[in-house]
């Protein structure tokens, strides 16, 4: 998931305005240079100038903080609530797993797009013919019907917008991404089902949160072996206009978005992160969300959900690492290494797995004396955490495969 060192705000206009007057009483009189150094009401000017950013870093981070609050409170919420009528059975959707509730939540559909199936569960009923129904409801469904079975990003939508709107970034009103990716009309999974295999048809027994057992149906289908690859090419286009826009290699943006996402659209993690590149909003979504939409804001989950805003944003984001963050890395094959693992685990832990510090431009000094496989090996046996360690040689590899299609 995409996350961003922690920064502090520069001085602004408003904050300049906001302290003219302490300037301008200490400076009523001319005097020469050297005095302004030593001039007490100078000092006090830059003093209250320190005071003035230090309470706006504090409040805009209190924001955030909030904005972060809400999301995994209502991620707790939502648990809760689906334990009521599932019990231990209950499902929240995941990064590579998407979770669809549907018929006052007694129904719902789980698509695994990291192994390939789609499975529908159903209380009350047992009976095939009606469960094949209901599949086949699903499978005909358009991107706006499965979209209102999401109840969990709604929610976490809603409930971050009410707690911090000062936060919270839904864009430039009118902007528009191109080329656009289009909502699917019908059949967003149906077109991902291997047809020639047969359902897999259960009948089992589900116990809901206050102890009562009732009948469930579950049916599950197999997707085409080759669902990746489809899933992948719809959205190249959009990958590759905002490559070439930010300067960042298709199969880059493609390796980056099958091992965050195995291309659900839908995806959602309690870091919080959300969509197909698994933005952090408060990290680097907000990073990447200032430099496409101009503004210091947090890109709200339902932003993060529009496939095309999500690409944008995390293909910013990778620009953001290769030229400000890491951009003290010399060598573009060492620096690629680092902004793959930088994209799941911030630049500061690519920097603490050369020193033990977060200074990426001390960890860069030792990182340029080294060859390109070097790096690449010090990464993978130093990185902090073990899920990064995995997860930059399962880009490089798929970054390669992309490449050669």
């Amino acid at each position: 998931m995409a996350k961003a060192p922690v920064t502090r705000h520069r001085i602004t206009r408003r904050g300049l305005l906001a302290a003219a007057p302490l300037l301008l009483a200490g400076l009523h009189a001319p005097r020469p240079l050297r005095a302004l150094d030593d001039d007490p009401m100078l000092q006090g000017f830059d003093d209250a100038v320190d005071d003035l950013f230090e309470t706006f870093d504090h409040d805009i981070e209190q924001r955030f903080a909030a904005m972060d609050r809400a999301i995994a409170e209502a991620f707790a919420e939502m648990d809760r609530r689906l334990r009521r009528d599932w019990g231990e059975a209950a499902r929240l959707p995941e990064r590579k797993v998407w979770v669809g509730y549907r018929r006052k939540r007694k129904s719902r559909v789980l698509v695994d797009y990291e192994r390939g199936k789609i499975t529908l569960e159903q209380q009350g009923t047992a009976d095939e013919t009606a469960l094949r129904g209901s599949l086949d409801q699903v499978l005909r469904a358009g991107t706006q019907d499965l979209d209102s079975m999401d109840i969990v990003a709604r929610h976490l939508d809603r409930e971050a917008r009410a707690t911090a709107p000062k936060a919270i970034g839904d864009g430039k009103p009118g902007r528009q991404t191109e080329p656009p990716l289009e909502p699917q009309p019908d059949g967003e999974l149906g077109e991902l089902v291997d047809k020639s295999r047969a359902p897999l048809v259960e009948q089992t027994r589900l116990r809901d949160a206050e102890g009562r057992s009732r009948d469930l149906g579950r049916i599950t289908v197999a997707m085409l072996p080759n669902h990746e690859r489809l899933s992948a090419a719809r959205v190249t286009p959009v990958a590759r206009h905002f490559g070439e826009r930010y300067d960042v290699d298709l199969p880059l943006i493609l390796a980056i978005m099958k091992n965050e996402s195995s291309f659900n659209p839908r995806a959602q993690s309690h870091i919080p992160a959300f969509g197909l590149m698994q933005l952090v909003p408060g990290s680097g979504g907000r990073d990447a969300f200032k430099l496409v939409e101009g503004q210091d804001r947090a890109p709200s989950p339902d932003y993060l959900f529009q496939p095309n805003r999500n690409i944008e944003l995390g293909v910013a984001y990778l620009h953001i690492l290769d030229t400000r963050y890491l951009r003290a890395v010399r060598d573009e094959q060492s620096r690629r290494h680092c902004v793959i693992a930088a994209y799941n685990t911030g630049a500061g832990n690519v920097a603490r797995a050369f020193g033990g510090s977060t200074n990426v431009n001390s960890a860069a000094r030792r990182i340029n004396r080294l060859s390109p496989d070097a790096v690449y090996r010090h990464l993978v046996a130093n990185l902090p955490y073990r899920e990064t360690r995995q997860y930059l040689p399962k880009v490089v590899r798929d970054q390669e495969t992309f490449a050669a299609l």
